[in-house]
């Protein structure tokens, strides 16, 4: 299984670490492999982490509420995918319907 710390997390998906530590205070994503414990330790994440991060950037960049984003990572993580793609086609289909002459 790889495994990620906040920079590498941070590189794969073009934003700061800073960013994602916005998403782990956020609830969007938590480290799975290793939590912080205090001062000069790091998170480290598995490749399951890395996709709801990914998700979570989508969803922000889309539009979604904090709130939104939490719920649906929370649903990812708990496996509700279902809940979470019907979500994301309903905004699928309101970005068509602005973008329609």
């Amino acid at each position: 299984m790889t495994k990620y710390t906040t920079p590498q997390i941070a590189a794969e998906l073009g934003i700061t670490p800073r960013m994602v530590q916005s998403f782990l205070n956020r609830g969007y994503i938590q480290a799975s492999v290793q939590a912080a414990n205090g001062h000069g330790s790091k998170r480290i994440f598995n490749s399951f982490d890395l996709r709801e991060a990914v998700l979570a950037l989508f969803l922000k960049e889309s539009g979604f509420t904090v709130c939104k984003i939490r719920e649906m990572c929370s649903d990812v993580r708990k496996g509700r995918y279902l809940a979470v793609r019907e979500a994301v086609w309903d905004i699928a289909g309101e970005v068509e319907e602005i973008l329609q002459p």
